[in-house]
């Protein structure tokens, strides 16, 4: 397997970048701009063995800022070079402007759709954790006041009514979290 480097930063160019792969304090894996301070996304290398190769190439892939201002520059040139139909071109240029617009606005409420998905799931999972453990605590003092052994000459024994009555208390405190969260 042949080590591949990171390419200059897209906003610095290549004269100016100072551009590393590196692992940060969590172990992941990032590369990044020492001039600019842009960075690229993370990967750790327990959800992709590869995840240094993978991050880099992602880097890698970025346009190149020169790139980019010489394909801006054959636009130009070719308006310039039909000047008989400018509106035509005005118009190119605004109805793909509006397609660009249109995808973003369309990416941020994906993202927003997202986090609120997200948020629910997170606000399901610890409704679902409290009822679980005050079912646990509830089954529990349910068993204690039905096992035989929990009586001595028709009474409930200390140590078991102590064990009910913590079990008890702990269902209702986590029932009363659950409320506070709603």
């Amino acid at each position: 397997m042949t080590d591949i480097e990171p390419i200059h930063c897209a906003h610095c160019g290549p004269g100016n970048s100072m551009v590393e792969a590196y692992e940060d304090d969590y172990g992941y894996w990032k590369v990044g701009c020492g001039a600019c301070g842009s960075h690229s996304g993370t990967l750790h290398p327990n959800h992709k063995p590869d995840a240094r190769r993978l991050v880099i190439e992602s880097w890698n892939r970025r346009p190149d800022v020169d790139e980019l201002r010489t394909q801006l520059a054959t636009v130009l040139e070719d308006r310039a070079r039909f000047p008989d139909k400018p509106d035509m071109i005005g118009n190119m240029i605004s109805a793909h402007y509006g397609n660009l617009k249109a995808k973003a606005e369309a990416a941020e409420e994906h993202a927003r759709r997202l986090h609120l998905d997200k948020k629910v799931a997170i606000q399901n999972a610890r409704r679902q954790a409290f009822e679980l453990a005050a079912g646990t605590h509830q089954t529990r003092v349910t068993e204690i006041r039905n096992d035989p052994a929990s009586y001595k000459n028709g009474k409930i024994t200390k140590s078991a009514k102590r064990a009910s009555d913590f079990h008890e208390r702990s269902a209702q405190v986590i029932l009363a979290l659950q409320a506070e969260e709603r």
